[in-house]
């Protein structure tokens, strides 16, 4: 994730450290994957992670920077009358998020 740049919260201001990479990828599940065949390090979103690192497959390091915080959005098409399931499932995730920050 991130590029060539990752980004991370460094005294409040969000900074792009440049990262040298033999191997670049734009999918935290394939970067997971990388990092568990020890292939380097690689930035995931934590829920990703958690079993990996509860189990020690993974372990985090530069644990002392945060990592820039990313959005996850419910996208659906635009309706003055949102169905039942979809305002459940934006409910549901929303709260699962939250309890995990």
């Amino acid at each position: 994730m991130g590029g060539d740049r990752w980004p991370f919260v460094i005294d409040a201001e969000l900074t792009k450290i440049r990262v040298d990479a033999r191997i670049q990828v734009n999918s935290p599940a394939a970067a997971k994957r990388f990092a568990l065949a020890h292939c380097g390090i690689a930035m995931c979103p934590n829920f990703m992670v958690e079993d990996e690192l509860k189990s020690k497959e993974l372990i985090p390091v530069l644990s002392a920077f945060m990592p820039a915080p990313l959005g996850i959005y419910v996208v659906y098409p635009s309706n003055k009358h949102l169905s039942p399931k979809v305002r459940a499932f934006s409910d549901h995730a929303a709260q699962e998020l939250d309890s995990r920050i």
